[in-house]
């Protein structure tokens, strides 16, 4: 895979996990699931986003991105801090990202 075929994959894959988040948040937003609830929708949907990922550089945009949305839309919504819950989107970006190398380990080896 070339340079620009590469930037373009991590591209998509980027702007697929951002909106896999905001779904997430405005999803919360509908159930009004509050701090905890809100980190737990985006930090599933990052996992799902690191795991389908197929380049380590759209993993690690979309934790970051994942995060500050996190914090921005709470702090708006609730008008606190959402710092304190954002290592669980950290856990569930290394969940996912290990989920993906066990399925890649598992295919070569078949």
């Amino acid at each position: 895979m070339g340079v620009e075929e590469r930037r373009v994959v991590i591209g998509r894959e980027v702007a697929a996990g951002v909106v896999l988040i905001v779904v997430a948040e405005f999803l919360g937003a509908a159930l009004s699931t509050g701090h905890a609830g809100d980190a737990l929708l985006v930090a599933v949907a990052c996992g799902l986003a690191a795991a389908l990922a197929t380049d380590w550089v759209s993993w690690v945009c979309v934790g970051v991105l994942a995060a500050v949305i996190l914090v921005a839309f709470a702090s708006y919504r609730f008008g606190t801090s959402s710092w304190p819950y954002t290592p669980i989107i950290g856990f569930a970006v290394m969940t996912g990202a290990g989920f993906r190398t066990l399925r890649r380990l598992e295919s070569m080896r078949e």
